[in-house]
């Protein structure tokens, strides 16, 4: 017989996923080792996720979440990830946002609460680590359909232009110009960019158009890829066009590493709003935490960053939207044409 399957269709910002609950069957490929009879192998999970996420002969998405019981004992779920190729992904900042709107919607169990009960966190773990996310319950944004959550992405680092592994520096709001700061020369050309060059984990290259240059107008699919491939970047980079609109909110376009232009990206907007504290191009100081806060308004939607002065971490709120629920048979693996 042929399993039904429920999923949710959700989206942060314009990233689109469908999201199940345990998927059936389902492993933990996250490094546990799952050795329960008649889990289906990681290979059938990436070929039904490529099925899903197809736009024309599936439900359609960026990306499939799989909810599954955490492995570990101190996190409550674990995000299971599949971009619409089929290959698996570690973290996605606009996913993990849905997970938790999604673990809070479906009154699944949480024992991550903080002291306060109108405050829930979700502990998710994840390929990249532990992911701890804060539903904004009281968010002026928040509708029918949307729920603000926060996220704590940890801290922000120097990125690393070096090809062999090197000990990653963290930034702090205080770090001198020559930690971040880089000249980009395009090859073959006379243009050049002063690029400031940021890690949330992966690397982001950040470049402040001159004042009164629109990101709306400007070339990001000609000098995006140039700039992404460029020898200074030896893993490739993402790179975010910055046009500042104010002391709060500055308006980008992310040229993605691998996937082009896209309407947003979470660790970019992350990256842009250090980029912003560490120029003072922007970034607003609350004057008893010393805390700065950037808007960065993405073809998508707005993502609030906060950069914590006390702890330097970076915390990122975003919309997790959902657009509605379904349920779906799951063909037999052999029939799937893809």
């Amino acid at each position: 017989t042929m399993a039904r399957l429920s999923f949710t269709k959700m989206h942060g910002a314009g990233n689109d996923f469908v999201v199940f609950h345990d998927f059936p069957q389902t492993s933990s490929f996250s490094g546990v080792p799952d050795t329960s009879p008649g889990t289906m192998p990681l290979s059938s999970l990436q070929k039904y996720s490529k099925f899903v996420a197809d736009r024309k002969m599936g439900v359609g998405c960026d990306q499939v979440i799989i909810v599954r019981p955490s492995p570990v004992p101190d996190l409550d779920y674990e995000m299971l990830i599949f971009n619409n190729d089929g290959s698996q992904a570690a973290m996605c900042g606009n996913g993990v946002r849905c997970f938790s709107k999604y673990i809070l919607d479906h009154g699944l169990s949480c024992f991550a609460r903080s002291p306060s009960s109108d405050f829930p966190h979700h502990g998710v773990h994840t390929l990249a680590g532990p992911v701890h996310c804060y539903p904004a319950l009281k968010h002026a944004r928040n509708s029918v359909t949307n729920m603000m959550v926060t996220v704590n992405m940890g801290p922000p680092y120097v990125m690393d232009l070096k090809d062999e592994e090197v000990v990653v520096k963290e930034l702090a709001m205080t770090s001198p110009r020559e930690m971040w700061s880089r000249e980009v020369q395009l090859p073959g050309s006379s243009v050049s960019f002063k690029v400031v060059c940021v890690s949330m984990g992966n690397p982001h290259a950040v470049i402040f158009l001159p004042q009164g240059t629109k990101v709306s107008e400007y070339p990001v699919e000609e000098y995006g890829p140039l700039l992404e491939r460029h020898e200074k970047f030896p893993r490739r980079a993402n790179i975010e066009f910055v046009e500042v609109l104010s002391l709060s909110d500055v308006r980008v376009r992310v040229w993605e590493r691998g996937a082009g232009e896209t309407l947003a990206c979470g660790t970019g907007a992350c990256g842009v709003a250090v980029a912003c504290i560490l120029t003072d191009n922007a970034g607003v100081i609350d004057s008893t935490t010393q805390d700065r806060r950037v808007n960065v308004h993405m073809p998508g939607g707005i993502l609030e960053i906060d950069w914590k002065h006390k702890e330097n971490r970076i915390y990122k709120s975003g919309p997790a939207t959902e657009v509605f629920r379904g349920e779906m048979l799951l063909p037999d693996l052999k029939s799937i044409q893809l």
